[in-house]
């Protein structure tokens, strides 16, 4: 592919991303309706949640309220909040990864454009991120 011929980092970091998902045995990211495993319903809650309250108000037991779990199966599917926030980062850097990689992917014959593309995908997420958004904000605040 294109992207990986002129962006390997890009490329190789999605690989990095989608091995790691993959060992965390974490499906693509989907709604928290629609999501098969606890592991991945409680990653999409817990970006709700963070967006909703802030990363600090998130606990164990209100996503495990949230998806309808135990508290315990929360801590088995994750282990613990640092690994959760660990599963969230990777969720959302796929998804800007494979924004990247689309964009080369619809523009093979156009580096300009690919870039171009690459970019406005990269800007558009960052203003429409809801969870970027509460992160970056906590930030400010500290």
């Amino acid at each position: 592919m294109f992207a990986e011929v002129l962006c390997p980092f890009a490329y190789v970091g999605l690989r990095t991303v989608l091995d790691r998902r993959a060992e965390l045995g974490l499906d693509e990211p989907v709604p928290v309706a629609q999501a098969a495993s606890a592991a991945v319903r409680v990653i999409a809650a817990a970006a709700e949640l963070t967006a909703e309250t802030g990363w600090s108000a998130v606990t164990m037991g209100k996503l495990a309220e949230r998806v309808g779990v135990s508290r315990q199966t929360v801590y088995n599917e994750l282990g613990n909040k640092a690994a959760l926030a660990e599963a969230m980062v990777l969720r959302e850097l796929e998804a800007f990864l494979r924004g990247v990689e689309s964009a080369f992917d619809d523009n093979p014959d156009d580096l300009v454009a690919a870039i171009r593309a690459a970019a406005e995908s990269a800007l558009t997420r960052a203003v429409t991120n809801p969870l970027l958004h509460a992160v970056l904000t906590s930030l400010l605040q500290w």
